[in-house]
């Protein structure tokens, strides 16, 4: 058994969700378990806040959630904003610009709503003018087939020195309609990631590092495993988290966290 563990932060995709994007019901149990017996379960994530508020609520975890790649702490129950990293109006008003002039499908993330371009595959509200958004942005993911473009796009945001791109030529899609290969930009500020995320909510709830566990599958998680004491790679993640992980557990596919947190923790 690990002792003095009160928090536990779980990366989602490859982690907590299984292949086919579900949480499996021996998972709920034990999640929910876990979070009645007053030890914190913190969802981390890439994705909007939107959706993790939505998979949180889901899966019975703690009501709070570290969405947009650590530029956002958001509690839920409290409709709290715990700390928010928002990407300035000028810089939105550029990307956008550019990307309706070049074809380049864009979605802004804020607190409780997506705001998407007309030709977005992402859930999200449709807008056809910049001024419709009515929240603070915390994240810009865009994406496309020409390759120029989005490497112009990428540009445009790096030349703004409060403004950090992931994912470039990593994260590949596939549009149907056109049948082709893309790319696809994670558009964040400096300064913000999981690891950072952890430690200003671990302060927030008058926490330390000794306190806390987490689970990740990805490279981008690494700096979560830098804020916790104890750190759990997954089984399929990627072999440079495995080699710096602490313990390594069952794939996402064979309920890889809740096993260990079954076994660990409870």
């Amino acid at each position: 058994m690990l002792d003095n563990i009160k928090i536990i932060f779980i990366d989602l995709d490859g982690t907590l969700l299984n292949n086919n994007g579900q949480f499996t019901q021996f998972t709920r149990d034990i999640i929910k378990k876990t979070a009645d017996n007053d030890i914190y379960v913190v969802i981390c994530s890439g994705r909007s806040n939107s959706d993790m508020i939505k998979k949180s609520q889901d899966i019975c975890a703690s009501p709070i959630v570290i969405s947009s790649n650590g530029s956002m702490i958001f509690d839920y129950k409290k409709n709290k904003k715990i700390y928010e990293s928002s990407i300035s109006s000028d810089i939105i008003n550029e990307l956008w610009n550019y990307s309706i002039s070049n074809n380049i499908n864009i979605t802004f993330n804020g607190t409780y709503k997506r705001f998407k371009s007309i030709y977005s595959k992402k859930d999200g509200v449709i807008i056809t003018n910049i001024k419709q958004i009515d929240e603070n942005i915390t994240q810009i993911v865009a994406d496309s087939y020409l390759n120029s473009s989005i490497q112009q796009l990428k540009d445009i945001a790096l030349s703004h020195n409060e403004i950090e791109v992931k994912n470039f030529g990593h994260q590949i899609f596939n549009n149907t309609e056109i049948n082709e290969q893309g790319y696809e930009l994670d558009i964040v500020n400096k300064n913000n990631n999981k690891g950072i995320a952890i430690n200003r909510l671990l302060e927030y709830l008058h926490l330390n590092k000794e306190n806390a566990i987490c689970f990740g599958d990805q490279m981008n998680d690494s700096p979560m495993f830098e804020s916790c004491k104890i750190s759990v790679a997954m089984e399929n993640g990627a072999q440079e988290l495995k080699r710096i992980a602490t313990y390594i557990t069952s794939t996402n596919d064979d309920d890889g966290v809740a096993k260990f947190i079954e076994k660990y923790i409870l």
